[in-house]
């Protein structure tokens, strides 16, 4: 066996002394960088904010989807004439009425529709909305009662059914004979799944491509700049925040008023609450205070600054590098986006969230904003009213 010189071992210990001496250093600072992280991630407030989100979300759901008891008197609601937020001089009327019953707490609730002329897209989406709403928030075997007469009017009872709305509250078909066409709707249904995202998107389009003034260029960009923005938070906010959620689309051309009206909506948990239990719930509430008692106003606030409400979106601070970059300066623009899509195309937005409301006219600009008291929509409704080609006709719907 050959024998190893003694400066041969004299340079393996040595590299092996430096290889240990290196490993150890190595470790040292991976143990250093380790306990320095932990260190960070408990006192910074940016990291524990982002840690705090699903836990002050888990709280916000809890409460807004508390049971309550439904056990007050019968409740009548009258509606007369035309229902819906389409014409805009009508929308106060609409906020006003569905503050008296969205809220309440009866065990039964019948509208009266027997001198309703009109039954639009939004207040058949409101209807749907408030029976959803009302299945969620009973305690068992206290699930209140939706009732409603028949019209006077036989394009009313007709609409209703043939929109789908009788589909889904159950009520038997009234065998109308008065038909719409069923090529001129989009028929409101409850949606469950992420995967029914894209053929809901592709009806809109097929009607709008049939009857809608915009140009192939023009509906394109309503597609992907609000139509895609719309549905993804809908779809967000009405799967993600409870499994019993869902989330609602229905359009309708309307020859008689040239637009062709769409509403999609969900029962989540609201604008406010969702800016107020996101991970930017810090910086919001520190510079836009006001929000916390006006939905309204946080309705407001989503559609002009670069706000979120979703769980991990980065928290508003100055990065250590680079000054000019504000962090979550990139994040909650989607609103903005859909505000300036649509005054581009001249279309008017409402929405609708919980306690608030924003009216948007077809040149961008706030028609209407509020917050009530009382509840005046299950959840949050987009409301959009698409200019329609030009030749018209005698058809009420």
């Amino acid at each position: 066996m050959k024998k190893i010189s003694n400066t041969r071992l004299t340079f393996y210990e040595n590299r092996n002394r430096r290889y240990m001496n290196l490993k150890y250093r190595l470790t040292k600072r991976m143990r250093h960088n380790r306990y320095r992280l932990k260190v960070i991630s408990l006192t910074d407030p940016v990291l524990m904010s982002m840690m705090e989100a699903p836990s002050r979300r888990r709280a916000k759901v809890k409460e807004v989807y508390r049971k309550k008891n439904y056990n007050n008197p019968p409740l009548s609601v009258q509606i007369h004439e035309d229902f819906g937020i389409e014409e805009r001089v009508n929308a106060q009327r609409f906020l006003d009425l569905a503050s008296q019953f969205v809220d309440c707490n009866s065990k039964t609730i019948n509208f009266d529709l027997s001198k309703c002329t009109r039954m639009w897209p939004s207040a058949v989406t409101l209807l749907c909305s408030l029976k959803h709403w009302v299945e969620m928030k009973a305690k068992p075997g206290q699930t209140p009662h939706l009732r409603s007469t028949k019209s006077e009017h036989d394009n009313v009872n007709g609409y209703l059914d043939d929109c789908g709305f009788y589909d889904y509250v159950g009520r038997a078909k009234d065998h109308s004979k008065t038909q719409h066409n069923q090529g001129e709707m989009v028929k409101i249904e409850k949606e469950t799944e992420k995967s029914r995202i894209k053929s809901r998107r592709d009806q809109i389009r097929s009607l709008l491509t049939r009857f809608s003034s915009l140009s192939s260029d023009e509906r394109e960009k309503f597609v992907d700049h609000v139509l895609v923005e719309v549905t993804n938070n809908v779809s967000e906010h009405g799967l993600g925040v409870h499994n019993t959620l869902g989330w609602w689309i229905i359009a309708q051309y309307h020859p008689s008023h040239q637009f062709v009206s769409i509403c999609i909506a969900d029962n989540g948990i609201g604008f406010r609450n969702s800016l107020l239990s996101g991970a930017q719930h810090k910086y919001i509430e520190d510079k836009y205070s006001s929000i916390i008692k006006d939905e309204g106003k946080a309705i407001k606030l989503a559609f002009e600054e670069s706000v979120s409400g979703a769980l991990y979106a980065p928290v508003k601070e100055k990065k250590f590098m680079g000054d000019k970059y504000e962090r979550g300066s990139r994040r909650g623009n989607g609103l903005k986006i859909i505000r300036e899509a649509c005054s581009e195309l001249g279309i008017p937005l409402a929405v609708l969230s919980h306690h608030g409301y924003l009216f948007i006219d077809a040149l961008g600009a706030y028609e209407k904003l509020g917050h009530s008291d009382k509840r005046i929509f299950a959840g949050t409704l987009y409301h959009f009213l698409i200019p329609a080609k030009g030749d018209q006709n005698d058809k009420e719907y």
